[in-house]
């Protein structure tokens, strides 16, 4: 009887499909080379938040309070190491 109930439910399925709609993470990451990994494995789904702008350096770098927020507004943060960006 499961078997035969299996073969019913899955054209009943198939006829149906389920759409999985997530949302997109926020994601926050430290410098350009990490942002442009980032942003290839997120494709069109989004952009990450880079808070540590081209040209800056990252060893002891202070964030504006804007940067701070994207940081705690992040679902991911993905940085290097705390050696390079404390």
């Amino acid at each position: 009887m499961n078997n035969r109930l299996a073969r019913l439910s899955w054209p009943l399925l198939a006829a149906f499909p389920l759409v999985a709609a997530a949302e997109v993470p926020r994601v926050a990451v430290d410098i350009p080379p990490v942002y442009s990994l980032v942003a290839k494995v997120m494709g069109e789904r989004g952009d990450p938040e880079l808070f540590i702008q081209p040209g800056a350096s990252p060893h002891g770098y202070s964030l504006r309070p804007s940067e701070a927020q994207s940081l705690n507004d992040a679902d991911l943060v993905i940085w290097v190491s705390d050696a390079l960006t404390p």
